[in-house]
């Protein structure tokens, strides 16, 4: 008797439940459909998510409701040796700008552009100062914009020493070896050198063009904004060593939003556990912790490669503002190396004036070189 009143009261229990939730269905009224139109756009497929050295652990839409026939942002979450070795490797993020109507021409293939930080920056940098409304606005440019994590103070550059914790980033090895084919392996990509062009700001123009003088066979096209062109130039005056080596002391191999308060990342020359003071020991101790012995120079200063560029056939393209707003050593450097180019018979596009070290000028010079490469090449917006 003591079952049958238990089992008794658990059917009285369960058609009270049927009762509740029929009430609330009714409530609620009939299920709502969505249709296409008001459902936020699918993200691409990544056919190939985990390969050329890459683990992705993250892939999304910054802003979800964008329709498919406008352009489209989309971030990248992922893992790789070459930066953080090791289990507990963090991400390191990149984001992507999406043709619009990539969804819908599925045979179609497009051109991209690499487009890098400036120094102290970070992956979303560009995003966050209009390259999506900037690349729209030059309709010749259908393509992809990759803008990969760089570092801090990375430099685009495989360390060949380390930070005070033992971290050797190998920047170059990432974004050239690692990021460039999986690109190709997972989006429709011209995947051709004619296709790729790049381009960056600051610290990210050097790398521009460094990239682009160690790997002509890669790309078509470079623009430098405000990049440093020669990391050896020093005269009492422009010092480009010492400017490094401050943002070694500071930022080192830090990456925003990952580690840029911890000290291991800093670099510097220690004697006895304590920092050398001598600043010229230090000097010469951050720049080969990063670029190697004087012997590997002339392997990554734009300056040393001018000859490389001829491959470009004048579609290598130097921005730079003049005498004030933090551009003085930029504007000598650029200079120089325009010289330098000249000697070598190597044709280029220069745009220099009145400019400052801001993004007002970095979003013009983005456009003038968008329309340089793939429209129809522009007036310097510089006022001199």
């Amino acid at each position: 008797m003591r079952i049958r009143i238990k089992w008794t009261a658990g059917r009285r229990l369960v058609a009270q439940a049927f009762v509740v939730l029929a009430t609330t269905v009714a409530t609620l009224g009939p299920p709502v459909s969505v249709s296409a139109a008001d459902a936020p756009p699918a993200l691409p497929l990544l056919p190939n998510p985990h390969s050329f050295g890459i683990t992705v652990t993250g892939w999304s839409d910054v802003d979800p409701t964008v329709p498919l026939d406008k352009r489209r942002l989309v971030n990248l979450k992922l893992r790789t040796e070459a930066i953080y070795p090791g289990v507990s490797r963090p991400e390191i993020q990149v984001r992507i700008l999406l043709p619009a109507h990539y969804d819908q021409t599925a045979a179609r293939r497009y051109p991209v552009l690499y487009l890098l930080h400036g120094g102290l920056g970070k992956w979303d940098d560009w995003s966050n100062n209009g390259v999506k409304e900037l690349v729209t606005g030059v309709a010749a440019f259908t393509g992809l914009v990759v803008m990969p994590e760089g570092g801090s103070t990375g430099y685009y550059t495989d360390w060949t020493g380390h930070a005070d914790g033992g971290h050797s980033p190998q920047w170059e090895t990432f974004h050239i070896r690692q990021l460039l084919p999986w690109v190709d392996a997972n989006f429709r990509t011209d995947a051709t050198r004619t296709g790729r062009s790049i381009a960056g700001l600051s610290m990210g123009g050097f790398g521009a063009l460094k990239y682009a003088g160690r790997h002509p066979d890669l790309f078509s096209a470079v623009g430098s904004f405000s990049g440093a062109t020669n990391m050896r130039y020093a005269d009492g005056t422009h010092d480009a060593p010492a400017t490094f080596s401050q943002h070694m002391q500071w930022s080192g191999a830090a990456i925003r939003e990952v580690n840029f308060l911890d000290l291991a990342t800093r670099v510097n020359l220690y004697e006895n556990g304590w920092p050398v003071q001598d600043e010229q020991r230090q000097e010469d101790y951050r720049f080969q912790a990063v670029f190697g012995s004087p012997t590997n120079w002339p392997h990554v200063n734009p300056y040393d490669m001018a000859a490389r560029y001829a491959a470009y056939q004048g579609r290598i393209a130097l921005y730079s503002g003049g005498q004030q707003g933090g551009e003085t050593d930029i504007y000598a450097y650029n200079n120089q190396f325009r010289a330098q180019l000249t000697a070598r018979q190597v044709a280029f596009h220069w745009c220099v004036g009145d400019g400052t070290h801001s993004w007002e000028y970095w979003q013009r010079d983005l456009t003038d070189f968008l329309n340089l490469v793939y429209g129809t090449p522009i007036a310097c917006h510089y006022t001199s």
